[in-house]
């Protein structure tokens, strides 16, 4: 599994709205290329989405991700504040780790996990109205919090929520170390208007080409 991450950063409303139009885009685009989307974690922000952690499964998943590597611009008239006179907002998408290999989660000491499993909720059919398949793990130390409900499987749950649990730490202790490499990296494309690698364009969120 390959995690990618759509972020509005720390852009105003509309960029949030941006994410949460390019998630329909972005999983239809994905079917497309036979990638397989599981939502890790939804970060919902004031008016739609601040931040999601997608897990792509597929033998393109590596190929498709690279097309969401970087910054990505919506052109459109805010349904927010009309009378706005902006109409371009940014947004970024960031692949940041492969699944993590066995040894990289068996470096995490069980002693510094809180492990629980809940039912699963939202679509999912009746299998997740009846058994406790999601898994939620807290890594104690740091207080990072991850919940998986992707698979019907407990144990794959469990399995992909250490996986994105490691993944996270490294982000984490990158962050700590350089002062914060995916928020710089967001803000420098945010004052680069000629940074983005892919434009939208109107309500209906269609791609055009430059």
């Amino acid at each position: 599994m390959l995690i990618i991450q759509l972020s509005s950063a720390n852009g105003p409303l509309e960029c949030q709205l941006a994410v949460e139009k390019c998630l329909s885009f972005f999983i239809k685009e994905a079917n497309s290329h036979s990638v397989n989307v599981d939502i890790l974690e939804n970060n919902p922000g004031t008016i739609g989405i601040k931040s999601i952690l997608l897990g792509l499964e597929g033998q393109n998943s590596l190929e498709f991700a690279k097309k969401w590597d970087g910054t990505h611009q919506w052109q459109s008239q805010s349904s927010i504040r009309p009378h706005h006179r902006r109409k371009n907002w940014l947004f970024g998408g960031r692949v940041f780790s492969q699944i993590a290999e066995a040894n990289e989660i068996a470096s995490i000491e069980p002693k510094f996990l809180s492990i629980t499993t809940c039912r699963a909720s939202g679509a999912g059919g009746q299998h997740v109205n009846k058994t406790d398949s999601a898994v939620q793990i807290t890594h104690l130390p740091t207080g990072i919090r991850v919940r998986v409900q992707s698979y019907r499987s407990q144990h794959q749950n469990k399995q992909c929520a250490l996986a994105l649990l490691s993944a996270k730490l490294k982000l984490n202790a990158q962050a700590d170390n350089q002062a914060g490499v995916f928020q710089q990296r967001m803000h420098h494309h945010q004052i680069r208007p000629n940074a983005p690698i892919r434009y939208f364009i109107g309500n209906s969120f269609q791609e055009v080409f430059p």
